[in-house]
C-alpha cells in the first residue's frame, strides 16, 4: 500500500463530493466512491483532477472577460 502525504482543503473536498454526488445522480458520494472502489481512483487522484478542473475553468472564465472588450477581426476571404 502506497501512501501520498497530503493536505486538502476542506472546502475542496466538500464540494468534490457534492460534484461526485451530482454528476453521477446519486445520494451519497461515499456510498458511491466504495462501489467503484475496483476501478482504480485514489482519493488523491480525485481530488487533483477535481482542482485542476476548476483552475481550468477559471482560466478560462478570465479570458473570455479579458477579451470581451477587444476588437473582433474578420476572416480574410470572408467578404465581410
Amino acid at each position: 500500500m502506497g501512501v501520498t502525504p497530503e493536505l486538502l482543503r476542506r472546502d475542496a473536498v466538500v464540494n468534490l463530493l457534492g460534484e461526485i454526488e451530482r454528476r453521477n445522480a446519486v445520494d451519497s458520494a461515499g456510498r458511491f466512491l466504495f462501489d467503484q472502489g475496483e476501478r482504480g481512483w485514489t482519493e488523491y487522484s480525485l481530488y487533483w483532477l477535481y482542482v485542476l478542473e476548476r483552475a481550468e475553468g477559471r482560466s478560462r472564465s478570465r479570458a473570455v472577460s479579458a477579451n470581451a472588450g477587444s476588437r473582433t477581426r474578420t476572416p480574410r476571404g470572408t467578404g465581410s
